[in-house]
């Protein structure tokens, strides 16, 4: 959906879906990027990254229990 509409207003798109604990409280579990592609003048592609944040949030957990002891 999000490459479609980044196709159609030929503009990049970032969003956030779903949960996830983080430190603390719970975040969004992933950052989605659309972006247009201009392959010539009368063509026009998009593409999407889907990029699940629980990694980042683990390493991020595991740094802050390292701080508290």
């Amino acid at each position: 959906m999000l490459t479609q509409k980044a196709r159609l207003t030929e503009k990049k798109i970032t969003s956030f879906y779903g949960s996830a604990w983080n430190v603390f409280w719970k975040k969004k579990r992933y950052l989605v990027i659309s972006s247009p592609l201009n392959i010539d003048q009368n063509r026009t592609a998009s593409v999407s990254i889907v990029l699940d944040l629980v990694e980042i949030y683990s390493q991020a957990r595991d740094t802050q229990q390292t701080i508290f002891i």
